[in-house]
């Protein structure tokens, strides 16, 4: 069964069938997403973080100023973005790239796939990748910073050499606010996801979207 979690917002529910023979499907890459996503969920549940409240903005340059009220510990911080990881690394196995990829590869259904890369789209240009913040007057780009903030700062902390002339900018409350939002931005976007494929096993060929309204 579907818990509220997942569908919260999509009452109207379509069924799409599996076009792909049972023993063409990629099982383990759709049950590591299933598991991983779980443990993203729980980690996220676990910071307890109610309703979120912040004071961000951007200005018409594209700079963002501003913070959240309340922000987790980095070292809560860590565990979430280090669940998040296998999402975002295109090289991952369950990265959305490749999630994506299996998923449309399931059905013909036109509406499925349009639901699936618009999804993939929305999680790619998450609303602060657009943005700059500014430090002590230099203009960074928030795309850069996330990367740079996932595959050095947090997990090669091995690379100071090439990160010292970035840490000022890791420190500043605006990035740090503008990152935790982005991936909590993108882990609603992963839900979806999960939802689409929640109830499908070798004995149940079953993929749901949202149903489409008429006009």
């Amino acid at each position: 069964m579907v818990g509220s979690f997942y569908v919260k917002g999509i009452k109207n529910v379509s069924l799409v069938n599996v076009e792909l023979p049972s023993n063409k499907i990629n099982w383990s890459a759709i049950d590591l997403f299933k598991i991983r996503f779980n443990i993203l969920k729980e980690n996220l549940a676990d910071l307890d973080l109610g309703k979120l409240s912040f004071k961000i903005h951007m200005d018409e340059n594209g700079f963002y100023s501003g913070k959240l009220a309340s922000l987790p510990n980095e070292f809560r911080l860590k565990g979430l973005y280090l669940d998040f990881r296998p999402f975002h690394h295109t090289k991952e196995k369950i990265s959305v790239t490749k999630i994506c990829e299996l998923l449309t590869s399931l059905s013909s259904s036109k509406e499925y796939k349009q639901f699936i890369f618009g999804e993939k789209h929305k999680f790619e240009s998450a609303f602060v990748l657009k943005g700059f913040i500014r430090y002590k007057g230099q203009k960074v780009s928030m795309n850069k910073l996330i990367d740079l903030w996932f595959y050095s700062y947090y997990f090669h902390f091995n690379r100071v050499a090439q990160l010292k002339n970035w840490q000022k900018y890791f420190a500043d409350e605006t990035f740090q606010s503008l990152l935790f939002l982005s991936v909590h931005e993108s882990i609603s976007i992963l839900r979806k996801f999960y939802w689409s494929i929640s109830d499908l096993t070798p004995t149940n060929l079953l993929l749901k979207m949202p149903k489409q309204v008429q006009k």
